[in-house]
């Protein structure tokens, strides 16, 4: 029985069909592990904002903020958090908003954070 092997022209060189369809099968296999793979922009926030902490000590009599996407919060009570607020801290937290408070900054609404859950 004779045996013929086809070759054909991939890339810049010639490859057997039987080596084409190893790269084929590998290439199915992998590609779909790797668009599957995990999100990293996603993190477990149980809480109904993110944030992230903005240090704006000395400008103004500010402290530490919170920016969001949309909004920039004045929080009043870190003191009563479990963590040392730092710059570009990621943030997932809940709050209310203090209406009858006023603020030497003006930077953002003043809040005070009911539930803080750091990300990493």
């Amino acid at each position: 029985m004779l045996k013929v092997t086809i070759y054909v022209m991939f890339g810049i060189g010639f490859v057997s069909i039987n080596a084409m369809k190893k790269i084929l099968y590998t290439l199915v296999f992998i590609v779909p592990i790797v668009f599957v793979s995990c999100d990293n922009d996603e993190m477990d926030c149980d809480l109904s904002t993110h944030g992230t902490l903005i240090d704006y000590t000395g400008f103004d009599g500010c402290g530490v903020l919170v920016q969001t996407e949309s909004e920039t919060f004045e929080v009043i009570n870190w003191e009563e958090m479990n963590f040392i607020p730092e710059d570009g801290m990621e943030i997932c937290f809940d709050y209310n908003v203090e209406e009858a408070r006023a603020s030497i900054c003006m930077m953002g609404q003043m809040i005070t954070i009911t539930d803080c859950q750091v990300l990493e």
